[in-house]
């Protein structure tokens, strides 16, 4: 008799599809990466540890880093929805079915269902191990907040001005969009903010002052007996996303 389907439902945040087919890919490669990371000594940075598993697997560390991170996520998942491993597989095999794009199922669905069996093993070991253990508990105290912040694009406006008859552009508007992506628990959300050229430098400053402040707090830390973790900081340095769209 197999287990009882969880009646529930959830939505996946569009970072989530990468980690998926990511796990689903290395399948067969989980209990390698497991075994690397048991063996090195405690690290409160995933994508630290990441580079000292590729190191000795081969395989790429942001592939490391989207395995083991979607695979953090899905454990807090489980302990929340107090599931099985298969269970939660189950329900994630139904949910990309509904959820995922025609072009993720053709390239990664397949690769899912023959991992699932594994995957819920995985799910498992790193519910129990106590290096994953402890990366998951810093995971879910960085980010203990109403909302997190899933995904963030910063696009160009232009918006021009016609005349009467809309044959003849008298003038162009340059302004900013700022789209959030966020999830609140529950599922993803998308808010937009209108911005002019006075916001983003606000922005930039802001920035600037938080990442001066950044350094000079894990500076202040360094002669202390504790390890200090910025959430994020080994992705540092990604490209902008930029885009640019018409007016109207």
């Amino acid at each position: 008799m197999g287990l009882e389907r969880l009646d529930i439902s959830i939505s996946l945040p569009p970072s989530a599809f990468q980690e998926l087919a990511t796990i689903a890919k290395y399948a067969d490669k989980l209990p390698e990466i497991r075994e690397k990371a048991l063996s090195i000594s405690s690290t409160n940075d995933l994508g630290a540890l990441s580079e000292r598993i590729s190191d000795t697997t081969g395989i790429q560390p942001g592939d490391i880093k989207l395995a083991l991170g979607g695979l953090l996520s899905l454990n807090a998942l489980l302990v929340r929805v107090r599931a099985k491993p298969e269970q939660l597989v189950d329900l994630l095999t139904e949910t990309l079915e509904l959820q995922a794009s025609s072009t993720w199922k053709d390239q990664y669905f397949e690769q899912w269902i023959k991992a699932k069996g594994k995957v819920s093993q995985a799910l498992d070991w790193i519910g129990q191990d106590e290096v994953f253990v402890a990366l998951r508990k810093l995971q879910q105290l960085g980010f203990a907040r109403q909302n997190i912040l899933t995904d963030i694009r910063l696009i160009n406006d232009l918006r021009p001005v016609y005349n009467k008859d809309g044959d003849k552009i008298l003038h162009m508007i340059i302004m900013y969009s700022l789209l959030i992506d966020y999830s609140d628990g529950v599922g993803p959300h998308k808010i937009e903010f209108a911005l002019d050229a006075e916001d983003i430098r606000e922005l930039k400053r802001l920035c600037e002052r938080a990442q001066k402040k950044t350094i000079t707090a894990r500076d202040a830390m360094k002669t202390q007996p504790w390890q200090t973790t910025v959430p994020g900081d080994a992705v540092e340095g990604e490209d902008e996303k930029e885009d640019s769209t018409g007016g109207d």
